[in-house]
């Protein structure tokens, strides 16, 4: 685990450049497809989990419909990546959480959707 962490703080992932809302929505529509969704349905009574979340690119495109959405990552050069990719798209409803996902205290059942 520990050499994976060192990795991901050297380089953090996914490193594209998210310039609109667009390609947020592009970007996690694949995703949400599984769930008979699109990015922008998801309502505001849902939460949502992105496991390993890395930089946020499919996080914040979760955040685009109103569910309260949490990314978390070992990673804290991506949780700061992802931090800043949710100001920059005004996304309110999305927490980041920088641990080990195997020893979060996450509440259990507590997601209506996880993906990872």
């Amino acid at each position: 685990m520990h050499v994976t962490k060192e990795f991901y703080e050297k380089y953090p992932y996914p490193s594209k450049c998210i310039a609109s809302y667009e390609t947020l929505y592009r970007n996690v529509s694949w995703l949400t497809e599984l769930v008979d969704k699109k990015p922008g349905e998801f309502k505001e009574h849902e939460s949502i989990l992105d496991a390993g979340c890395g930089t946020a690119e499919h996080t914040c495109g979760f955040a685009l419909g109103k569910a309260r959405v949490v990314g978390i990552d070992i990673s804290k050069s991506s949780i700061i990546n992802a931090r800043k990719l949710a100001k920059r798209f005004g996304l309110n409803n999305v927490k980041f959480i920088c641990e080990d996902l195997l020893e979060a205290e996450l509440p259990k059942e507590s997601f209506d959707y996880v993906f990872a």
